[in-house]
């Protein structure tokens, strides 16, 4: 077992040949906000080093902390985090995948959005995918300013019993366990060659939908 009490894991493959994982930790109840983001490391997927928490550097202390990880690796090897935080996604920027200084702005914003996934197209483009009940995405040339899309990549429904298509179901799937081959997997861009182990319980804030 890598973490209990967990959310919303993500995992990425280095080229320096090592895996990392996150996930939002509600392990400490007297953490402001109740949540933190845990990092744990590892060279083959099954053995992990678990490295504590995040430390985010020019991240305001108010409110929920940051949730919904997403890391890409940069061209220079920095990893890139896009986090979700009250109504925004944020980006952070780290060279040891334990500390990260978030990046000055926002990279968007909207109403009853949350799970950001980015991707860099062929073109050298970036498509994020974000939860809106349905899924929608957002377009960039840069990676970091973000212009909403229109209209909608996958509609309510996508994975059955859930309110749209969370991310934690494209988790079940790269993770190992078994769900619907839904067009949210596809918006993951890694696989594990071995699964994780991540459990969550009723504080988990997706509503405690069974998502690891």
């Amino acid at each position: 077992m890598l973490a209990e009490k967990a959310s919303v894991p993500e995992v990425i493959y280095t080229s320096q040949g090592v895996y990392w994982a996150y996930w939002v930790d509600f392990t400490d109840p007297t953490v402001p906000g109740g949540q933190r983001m845990g990092v744990a490391r590892s060279v083959d997927g099954i053995h992990w080093e678990k490295l504590g928490v995040v430390n985010f550097t020019g991240l305001e202390q108010r409110g929920p902390g940051p949730a919904d990880p997403d890391v890409m690796e940069l061209p220079d090897g920095r990893l890139r985090m896009y986090f979700f935080r009250e109504r925004t996604v944020y980006s952070a920027l780290s060279t040891d995948g334990i500390n990260y200084t978030v990046e000055e702005g926002y990279r968007l914003t909207a109403d009853e959005i949350w799970d950001p996934n980015v991707i860099r197209l062929p073109d050298g483009r970036y498509r994020m995918y974000l939860n809106h009940r349905d899924i929608i995405s957002a377009s960039s040339d840069d990676g970091m300013t973000f212009t909403l899309d229109d209209g909608v990549r996958v509609q309510r429904g996508a994975v059955p019993g859930a309110p749209g298509c969370w991310q934690s179901h494209a988790a079940r799937r790269a993770f190992g366990s078994i769900a619907p081959p839904t067009a949210c997997s596809l918006t993951r861009r890694r696989r594990l060659r071995r699964p994780a182990v991540f459990r969550t319980c009723s504080s988990c804030p997706m509503g405690g939908c069974g998502c690891m």
